[in-house]
Parts: C-alpha cells; structure tokens; sequence
C-alpha cells in the first residue's frame, strides 16, 4: 500500500500461482480517484514485478473494457494483450488478459 498523510492511496492484490496455476496474476490494484495521475498506479505495478519476476517468467491481468486509460497504461510499460474474454465477471463486460515477459537478462 502506498500511504500519503497516513492515508491509503492505492493498493494491490496478486496471487502468485493465481493463472493456470502457474504464474502470477494481478488482481485488484485500486488507487484512489482523487490520488490518480501521480504515478502510484505504475509504483504499485513496478512492486507487484519486482517480487513476481524474481520467481516467474510471466506475469497477468485483465482489465475491463470500460477502462481504456488503465489497458493503455498497461501496454505502455509492456503488457500485451494476449486474449479477451466477454462476461467474465459481468455481463455485456469484456475483459482483456494481458501478460508481461520478463525481459531476460543479456
């Protein structure tokens, strides 16, 4: 959890073997709407790789279609869209998985 003035601003929830039970899969990250556009959303990602990528090779997510600004977000520091999946957690909602390489050291 990210703390400004003791107060929560974003958090995380990933389960390590929570795909295919394999690999790690991101899922919940919340920032509040009033802390959003200051780089906690990509500070709690970067922390949710750092463990993850000591361990795995891939990483996931889903993220809704209805939020386009978190999927542009996403591809931005990687993440590719691997698959969609219509009325996953609600109907008329899809949902894209997408995954993250780690990126292999030279």
């Amino acid at each position: 959890m990210l703390y400004g003035n003791n107060n929560c601003r974003g958090f995380i929830w990933f389960i390590l073997d929570g795909i295919f039970h394999s690999f790690p899969y991101l899922h919940i990250i919340a920032v509040k709407e009033e802390s959003r556009k200051h780089g906690i959303g990509k500070k709690l990602l970067k922390f949710f790789e750092d463990i993850c990528f000591k361990d795995y090779t891939k990483l996931f997510l889903v993220v809704a279609d209805f939020n386009p600004d978190a999927k542009i977000l996403y591809e931005r520091i990687g993440y590719i869209e691997v698959g969609s999946i219509p009325n996953l957690y609600r109907e008329g909602i899809t949902e894209y998985l997408m995954m993250k390489l780690r990126e292999e050291e030279l």
